[in-house]
Protein backbone atom coordinates (compact mmCIF):
# COMPACT_ATOMS: atom_id res chain seq x y z
CA UNK A 1 0.00 0.00 0.00
CA UNK A 2 1.53 3.64 -0.85
CA UNK A 3 1.25 6.18 1.60
CA UNK A 4 0.60 9.65 -0.30
CA UNK A 5 2.24 12.03 2.45
CA UNK A 6 0.67 15.57 3.24
CA UNK A 7 2.82 18.39 3.14
CA UNK A 8 1.71 20.84 5.78
CA UNK A 9 1.05 24.39 4.06
CA UNK A 10 2.86 27.46 5.99
CA UNK A 11 -0.46 28.56 7.29
CA UNK A 12 -0.75 24.67 8.90
CA UNK A 13 2.60 25.34 10.34
CA UNK A 14 1.98 28.74 12.23
CA UNK A 15 -1.33 27.45 13.69
CA UNK A 16 0.16 24.53 14.70
CA UNK A 17 3.18 26.18 16.52
CA UNK A 18 0.52 28.96 18.25
CA UNK A 19 -1.87 26.14 19.25
CA UNK A 20 0.98 24.76 20.95
CA UNK A 21 2.02 28.14 22.90
CA UNK A 22 -1.72 29.29 23.37
CA UNK A 23 -2.04 25.61 25.28
CA UNK A 24 0.57 27.04 27.77
CA UNK A 25 -1.63 29.34 29.47
CA UNK A 26 -4.84 27.17 29.81
CA UNK A 27 -6.16 29.97 32.07
CA UNK A 28 -5.89 32.83 29.09
CA UNK A 29 -8.43 32.36 26.47
CA UNK A 30 -7.22 31.89 23.43
CA UNK A 31 -7.90 33.75 19.73
CA UNK A 32 -7.73 33.04 16.62
CA UNK A 33 -6.63 35.41 13.69
CA UNK A 34 -9.57 34.74 11.67
CA UNK A 35 -11.99 35.81 14.62
CA UNK A 36 -9.60 39.22 14.92
CA UNK A 37 -9.94 39.80 11.36
CA UNK A 38 -14.11 39.38 11.47
CA UNK A 39 -14.34 41.86 14.96
CA UNK A 40 -11.74 44.20 12.99
CA UNK A 41 -14.02 44.47 9.97
CA UNK A 42 -16.95 45.38 12.33
CA UNK A 43 -14.30 48.49 14.04
CA UNK A 44 -15.25 50.36 10.63
CA UNK A 45 -11.75 51.57 10.85
CA UNK A 46 -11.35 52.74 14.00
CA UNK A 47 -8.08 52.94 15.75
CA UNK A 48 -6.49 53.11 18.49
CA UNK A 49 -8.30 53.18 21.74
CA UNK A 50 -11.56 54.39 20.23
CA UNK A 51 -12.28 51.32 18.83
CA UNK A 52 -15.57 49.54 20.53
CA UNK A 53 -14.98 46.94 22.32
CA UNK A 54 -11.52 46.04 20.45
CA UNK A 55 -8.17 46.86 21.96
CA UNK A 56 -5.35 45.08 20.44
CA UNK A 57 -1.76 45.10 22.36
CA UNK A 58 1.23 44.82 20.55
CA UNK A 59 3.91 42.60 23.38
CA UNK A 60 7.13 42.47 20.62
CA UNK A 61 10.03 44.43 21.21
CA UNK A 62 10.55 48.07 19.74
CA UNK A 63 12.81 46.34 17.11
CA UNK A 64 9.97 43.72 16.03
CA UNK A 65 7.56 46.26 16.39
CA UNK A 66 9.77 48.71 13.63
CA UNK A 67 8.88 46.30 11.16
CA UNK A 68 5.32 45.93 11.03
CA UNK A 69 2.27 45.98 13.40
CA UNK A 70 -1.59 44.36 13.10
CA UNK A 71 -3.48 47.58 12.02
CA UNK A 72 -5.21 49.79 15.16
CA UNK A 73 -2.85 47.51 17.72
CA UNK A 74 -0.81 49.37 20.42
CA UNK A 75 2.72 48.93 22.65
CA UNK A 76 2.18 47.30 25.72
CA UNK A 77 3.67 50.21 27.52
CA UNK A 78 1.46 52.79 25.62
CA UNK A 79 -1.71 50.35 26.92
CA UNK A 80 -0.21 50.28 30.40
CA UNK A 81 0.50 54.23 30.38
CA UNK A 82 -2.97 55.09 29.32
CA UNK A 83 -5.00 52.94 29.84
CA UNK A 84 -3.93 50.31 33.23
CA UNK A 85 -2.46 53.24 35.53
CA UNK A 86 -6.14 54.92 35.40
CA UNK A 87 -9.04 54.32 37.41
CA UNK A 88 -11.30 53.42 34.25
CA UNK A 89 -9.60 50.03 34.90
CA UNK A 90 -12.55 48.47 37.16
CA UNK A 91 -15.55 50.69 35.23
CA UNK A 92 -14.73 50.05 31.70
CA UNK A 93 -12.20 47.59 31.28
CA UNK A 94 -14.15 44.61 32.32
CA UNK A 95 -16.84 45.59 30.69
CA UNK A 96 -17.94 42.62 28.74
CA UNK A 97 -18.00 43.87 25.33
CA UNK A 98 -14.35 44.80 25.52
CA UNK A 99 -11.83 42.59 24.30
CA UNK A 100 -8.19 43.43 25.27
CA UNK A 101 -6.48 40.93 22.55
CA UNK A 102 -2.26 40.25 23.08
CA UNK A 103 -0.28 39.49 20.61
CA UNK A 104 3.21 38.62 19.82
CA UNK A 105 4.49 36.23 17.09
CA UNK A 106 3.11 32.75 17.92
CA UNK A 107 1.29 33.36 21.21
CA UNK A 108 3.88 32.32 24.07
CA UNK A 109 5.03 36.22 24.83
CA UNK A 110 1.53 37.06 24.63
CA UNK A 111 0.51 34.97 26.54
CA UNK A 112 3.03 35.29 29.60
CA UNK A 113 2.10 39.17 29.58
CA UNK A 114 -1.97 38.38 29.65
CA UNK A 115 -1.16 36.41 32.28
CA UNK A 116 0.61 39.17 33.90
CA UNK A 117 -1.96 41.76 33.29
CA UNK A 118 -4.85 39.62 34.73
CA UNK A 119 -3.04 38.93 38.17
CA UNK A 120 -1.51 42.20 38.22
CA UNK A 121 -4.60 44.88 37.33
CA UNK A 122 -7.54 42.41 37.72
CA UNK A 123 -8.41 42.13 33.94
CA UNK A 124 -11.43 39.62 33.13
CA UNK A 125 -11.31 40.37 29.02
CA UNK A 126 -7.95 39.43 28.02
CA UNK A 127 -7.33 37.52 25.43
CA UNK A 128 -4.39 35.96 23.74
CA UNK A 129 -3.57 36.01 19.77
CA UNK A 130 -2.24 33.24 17.76
CA UNK A 131 0.30 35.76 16.69
CA UNK A 132 1.45 38.06 13.81
CA UNK A 133 2.25 35.34 11.76
CA UNK A 134 -1.26 33.71 11.81
CA UNK A 135 -2.96 37.12 11.21
CA UNK A 136 -0.86 37.55 8.22
CA UNK A 137 -2.85 34.28 6.75
CA UNK A 138 -5.84 35.42 7.87
CA UNK A 139 -5.30 39.17 6.55
CA UNK A 140 -3.86 37.41 3.18
CA UNK A 141 -7.18 34.93 3.27
CA UNK A 142 -9.78 37.62 3.39
CA UNK A 143 -7.80 40.31 0.05
CA UNK A 144 -7.55 36.72 -1.62
CA UNK A 145 -11.42 36.34 -1.59
CA UNK A 146 -12.10 40.00 -2.30
CA UNK A 147 -13.87 40.98 0.75
CA UNK A 148 -11.72 43.37 2.11
CA UNK A 149 -8.60 45.00 0.98
CA UNK A 150 -7.38 46.82 4.18
CA UNK A 151 -6.45 44.06 6.76
CA UNK A 152 -2.80 44.01 5.97
CA UNK A 153 0.20 44.84 7.99
CA UNK A 154 1.06 48.60 8.34
CA UNK A 155 4.37 50.20 9.18
CA UNK A 156 4.46 51.92 12.85
CA UNK A 157 5.01 55.28 11.66
CA UNK A 158 3.73 55.61 8.34
CA UNK A 159 0.58 53.28 8.52
CA UNK A 160 1.38 52.11 5.09
CA UNK A 161 0.41 48.52 4.32
CA UNK A 162 3.18 46.31 4.24
CA UNK A 163 4.41 42.64 3.53
CA UNK A 164 7.16 42.97 5.55
CA UNK A 165 6.94 41.39 9.85
CA UNK A 166 9.53 40.11 12.33
CA UNK A 167 9.64 36.46 13.01
CA UNK A 168 11.75 36.78 15.66
CA UNK A 169 13.84 33.32 14.15
CA UNK A 170 13.37 31.64 11.17
CA UNK A 171 11.39 28.71 12.65
CA UNK A 172 8.56 30.92 13.34
CA UNK A 173 8.41 32.64 9.42
CA UNK A 174 5.72 30.58 8.01
CA UNK A 175 4.19 33.37 6.23
CA UNK A 176 1.89 33.61 3.24
CA UNK A 177 4.85 33.90 -0.12
CA UNK A 178 3.87 37.64 -0.71
CA UNK A 179 5.48 38.01 2.90
CA UNK A 180 9.58 39.27 3.51
CA UNK A 181 10.50 38.24 7.11
CA UNK A 182 12.78 39.73 9.03
CA UNK A 183 14.41 37.84 12.43
CA UNK A 184 16.75 38.94 14.94
CA UNK A 185 20.73 37.67 14.41
CA UNK A 186 21.60 34.53 15.64
CA UNK A 187 23.65 35.53 18.95
CA UNK A 188 20.73 38.60 19.32
CA UNK A 189 18.38 35.90 19.42
CA UNK A 190 20.23 33.59 21.44
CA UNK A 191 20.58 36.44 23.93
CA UNK A 192 17.06 37.52 23.87
CA UNK A 193 16.14 33.84 23.83
CA UNK A 194 18.02 33.48 27.41
CA UNK A 195 16.12 36.23 28.64
CA UNK A 196 12.92 34.88 27.83
CA UNK A 197 13.35 31.78 29.27
CA UNK A 198 15.14 33.23 32.49
CA UNK A 199 11.73 35.75 32.95
CA UNK A 200 8.91 32.45 32.41
CA UNK A 201 10.92 30.81 35.16
CA UNK A 202 11.71 33.42 37.35
CA UNK A 203 8.02 34.12 37.19
CA UNK A 204 7.24 30.41 37.32
CA UNK A 205 9.12 30.14 40.85
CA UNK A 206 8.11 33.50 42.11
CA UNK A 207 4.00 33.25 41.46
CA UNK A 208 3.40 32.50 45.01
CA UNK A 209 4.66 35.77 45.82
CA UNK A 210 1.49 36.99 44.75
CA UNK A 211 0.43 40.48 43.39
CA UNK A 212 3.94 42.15 44.55
CA UNK A 213 6.04 40.52 42.26
CA UNK A 214 3.61 41.48 39.55
CA UNK A 215 3.90 45.42 39.84
CA UNK A 216 6.66 45.31 37.63
CA UNK A 217 5.79 46.39 34.52
CA UNK A 218 7.11 44.42 31.32
CA UNK A 219 9.88 45.87 28.97
CA UNK A 220 8.23 44.22 26.13
CA UNK A 221 11.35 41.63 25.25
CA UNK A 222 9.82 38.30 26.61
CA UNK A 223 9.01 34.96 25.32
CA UNK A 224 8.35 34.90 21.55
Amino acid sequence: MIRIRHHKTNEERCLLQAKKYQRKFPHVPAISSTELVAQKKLDNGRSGFEKSGLIIVDVRSAAERSISVIPGSVSLADFEDDICTKSVIESKMNEVDNLIILYCTVGYRSGMEATRLKKMYGLENVYNLDGIVAYTHAAANEQKDGRCNNLHLVHPLTQNGTYKVHTFGPGWGHVPDMYEIKVFPFFDRSRRMIRIGATAFYRTVSSWRGPFYFCKKSDGITPS
